[in-house]
């Protein structure tokens, strides 16, 4: 959970904290009005961290690579081979994966799956 915390009582300036049971951990040295610091909290508390769907092929866990020289993502299935193309973003990666549930991606991923073996038995 996320709160405000007062950081300047002459300024009235807050950051924003997460907050556990026994400790907290500043997310945000914003130095905000209090109604900022707020809105920021309601913002984050009800963020829904986005789910990585499983394997449309094999219906295995998958894992995001990470191409840190070029700022690359990609998404790859250690079980059956399955991956995806690189993008420049993390969040478009992972909707382009999440929505493969839907038949025309399926197709694609398919055919690229497909393929992949087509030129390994060349």
């Amino acid at each position: 959970m996320y709160e405000s915390v007062l950081t300047d009582e002459k300024s009235d300036l807050y950051n924003v904290y997460e907050v556990h049971e026994n400790y907290r951990i500043l997310v945000m040295a914003v130095n905000v009005p209090l109604q900022v610091a707020e809105e920021i909290c309601h913002i984050l508390n009800n963020f829904e961290p986005v789910i990585l769907k499983t394997c449309p092929i094999c219906d295995q866990s998958v894992t995001i690579n990470e191409y840190i020289s070029d700022y690359l993502y990609s998404i790859n299935c250690e079980c059956c081979g399955l991956k995806t193309r690189r993008f420049r973003s993390k969040q478009n990666l992972i909707k382009y994966w999440n929505a493969t549930k839907s038949e025309q991606a399926m197709r694609y991923l398919q055919m690229d799956y497909e393929s992949m073996f087509d030129r390994e038995k060349e």
